[in-house]
This record gives C-alpha cells, structure tokens and sequence, in this order.
C-alpha cells in the first residue's frame, strides 16, 4: 500500500486508471493496530468513502473499499466492544 493524504491519493488514482497496463482494484484504510475507540474508525471511513465517490463520479472505477482490520482486541479487559456500533460505521 501507499501512505498518502486524500488529495494525493486522488491524484494517484487518476494516474494509476490513466495506464493502461494498470487496473486499479479499490482504495483500502489502515488506521492503526489495538484501536479500540470507533471515532478514528468513522472519520477514516467517511473519508475513504468520500474519495471513492469524487473518484466514481470523474467515472473511475473503484471496485473494492478495504476497511483494515477492524477493531482492537481487548487484552486488559477494560469493557465490551460496541459491536452493533463498529457494524452501524
């Protein structure tokens, strides 16, 4: 993967759909490992569906949205994970 802000991930993307020996298959997120508050989770899927859909409305393909690995595990046992939130995201 490649580490980039949204502009700069726009930008590539239209590079990438440009070459015809490429095909993009989808935009993915990774926020971090042991997350366990859904707020970065929200903003960071907000933000990756906001740039597929500037990029299938300038008619791009984005066949695949990859939401990362999900939520952190629970080692310390410090409360149950919302999981009726985290699948409302």
């Amino acid at each position: 993967g490649i580490s980039t802000d949204q502009r700069e991930a726009s930008d590539l993307y239209r590079v990438l759909c440009d070459d015809p020996h490429i095909r993009p298959a989808g935009l993915a997120v990774h926020i971090g490992s042991q997350i366990r508050n859904l707020a970065p989770f929200e903003a960071a899927y907000s933000a990756l569906l906001a740039l597929a859909n500037e990029l299938r409305d300038a008619g791009m393909p984005v066949p695949n949205l990859d939401l990362g690995g999900g939520v952190g595990v629970d080692y310390d046992m410090a409360g149950p994970t919302d999981f009726t939130a985290y699948g409302k995201l």
